[in-house]
């Protein structure tokens, strides 16, 4: 029971990530021109893939506690 509310908190915790970190960056980075980005463009890379790593081990920890609930 406990893993499966865990699982479903990291899920929920990805989805927040994304949201509140991620979304944000990507809309700002289609307003980018291609041929003349903003100066400091290496440093948001730096924080989206932060935020992407951060986010891609909540999810691989969710999944985990997903497949043990599945197999108890």
């Amino acid at each position: 029971m406990i893993s499966r509310f865990s699982s479903a908190v990291m899920f929920i915790l990805a989805t927040i990530i994304t949201i509140r970190y991620n979304v944000p960056i990507n809309k700002a980075m289609k307003q980018w021109d291609a041929d003349n980005p903003p100066t400091d463009w290496k440093e948001i890379r730096k924080r989206w893939m932060f935020f992407q790593s951060i986010r891609s081990w909540i999810l691989l920890a969710g999944f985990v506690l997903l497949c043990f609930t599945v197999t108890i």
